[in-house]
């Protein structure tokens, strides 16, 4: 059997990365959908969640450790990442997570639940036509009514100069047999070629140039599966809606909550190309156009209905937030494209510093002083401004804490020991938040010291040994962690 028979000429002879990415979160898509006006899944409450296409299947395997009330399944066609993904689950001791070796077509005879959540991410760009009809298939059967999809993809028009710039790089692939490594560098070889010789392309296209220069500096794997598949496709965002219509879905948002924000992402005269009386229905293409974007990571729902009067404020009046950052790392200003914005100070000031001492609801959070004058609509507009920024993250349930905190307990220790090893991981499972808190190599270090007892300065300095500058430097970075990290983690239960 040869390789094409089952890899449908994908890269399967390099393991995919180990990421974590916090838009599959169930809360991160349940609030993403409330801040867009619609009714969504309780993720308080036992859920159903798939990943298709899951790679390693770190980020199942966190979520499912951050919320061991759901219940997960993932599948993937490599057998080797689906044997790590297994070993993940099984060394943090989960047993609300299936990770399945198989394709999508095989899932079509496959017995399983009906799902609450169905996510996809980097894989619609990169599969068949024939694949994307079976996706489309299985949501269509498994997707439970005012359940939620994610799906994340290429778009145009961002894509719209760069993209030859993959076909030169497949051209360049003269033995398609060699590992995928050697061909990475015959890819990006024969493109630098093409450029050096004058290629009036190159000229052209001014992001070009710089493109080819930044995947020489990145990791190999990385380019090769997002680049030397057979498969590679660009999609606008009404395309994708027309292919998923099939499956009785209708767009609800954009994951990324801060993408949702138009005030932040238009000027005034695109804003009022928008809102337009004769704007056209496809107005998330418009987006893409006035933004020029390349990659969108969308939610889709299945009859989603809008939220009624009072619903979306009860949702956010009910529920936790919680500070994903150390306190002094969350400016006001902060530059968009729609401009350079400074949040006011009253209020977003004093709500970080509130959720700095403990996570807290709309209603706590108002019982401060300094917030005892300010109407709760304008606090729970601040916290999804400040979600949208990364500062903040919704949290889940607090009577559930300790029973996930068990859970994350035993993922975060095998974390641990990886980082320890020189190791680190994309990111820790929080039972507050239920989703991921990345945290840079150096800090998963000093954290593993700490846990094991060790002098963080002797650490640091053995992770800078040739540099006496580096070595304070080091030194500098861990007593901040000591003196500011482990208070937001601790907040965050990730210790």
């Amino acid at each position: 059997m040869s390789d094409e028979t089952w890899t449908g000429g994908y890269v399967v002879d390099v393991e995919y990365t180990h990421g974590f990415y916090p838009e599959l979160a169930p809360l991160n898509l349940a609030m993403a959908a409330t801040l867009a006006g619609r009714r969504t899944v309780d993720v308080d409450q036992p859920f159903t969640y798939l990943e298709l296409g899951c790679g390693n299947g770190y980020s199942t395997a966190l979520l499912a450790a951050a919320n061991p009330h759901g219940r997960f399944w993932a599948n993937d066609f490599n057998p080797t990442h689906i044997l790590n993904a297994r070993g993940t689950a099984q060394a943090a001791g989960l047993d609300n997570v299936t990770f399945l070796e198989a394709s999508f077509e095989d899932l079509l005879n496959t017995d399983l639940p009906e799902f609450d959540f169905i996510t996809l991410h980097g894989i619609w760009s990169w599969v068949s036509a024939e694949n994307r009809h079976y996706i489309v298939e299985l949501i269509r059967r498994r997707l439970k009514p005012g359940g939620l999809i994610y799906i994340s993809y290429n778009c145009m028009p961002g894509w719209s100069r760069a993209a030859p710039l993959r076909r030169i790089m497949k051209l360049g692939v003269t033995n398609p047999q060699a590992p995928a490594h050697d061909r990475v560098v015959q890819a990006l070889g024969y493109a630098r070629t093409l450029r050096d010789a004058g290629a009036t392309f190159f000229a052209a296209t001014a992001e070009t140039g710089p493109l080819l220069e930044r995947l020489a500096k990145e990791n190999p794997t990385y380019v090769a599966h997002e680049y030397l598949n057979e498969d590679w496709w660009l999609f606008y965002q009404d395309e994708v809606a027309d292919a998923l219509a099939p499956a009785k879905l209708g767009y609800v948002a954009q994951a990324r909550l801060m993408d949702g924000f138009d005030q932040f992402n238009f000027k005034p005269a695109q804003r009022a190309v928008l809102t337009a009386p004769d704007a056209p229905a496809a107005t998330e293409v418009v987006r893409d156009v006035l933004l020029d974007r390349r990659f969108r990571r969308d939610v889709y729902g299945r009859g989603v209905p809008a939220l009624k009067l009072g619903e979306g404020s009860a949702w956010m009046r009910g529920r936790r937030f919680a500070l994903a950052r150390l306190r002094n790392l969350c400016p006001l200003k902060f530059q968009r494209p729609g401009g350079e914005f400074n949040l006011t100070p009253e209020v977003f000031d004093a709500v970080l510093d509130g959720l700095a001492a403990a996570p807290s609801t709309v209603d706590q959070l108002r019982a401060l002083p300094a917030l005892a004058a300010i109407e709760a609509r304008h606090i729970e507009q601040a916290l999804g401004v400040l979600c949208g920024l990364g500062y903040v993250q919704p949290a889940l349930a607090e009577d559930g804490d300790a029973a996930r905190k068990v859970v994350t307990d035993r993922f975060n220790a095998v974390a641990m020991q990886s980082a320890a090893a020189g190791r680190p991981v994309a990111a820790l499972p929080s039972p507050v938040t239920g989703t991921g808190i990345p945290l840079p190599g150096p800090e998963q270090v000093f954290l593993a010291a700490m846990r094991r007892g060790q002098s963080l300065e002797t650490v640091a300095d053995a992770m800078a040994p040739d540099s006496e500058e580096k070595r304070q430097a080091m030194r500098t970075r861990a007593q901040a962690f000591a003196q500011q990290g482990i208070s937001v983690l601790k907040g965050l239960g990730v210790i």
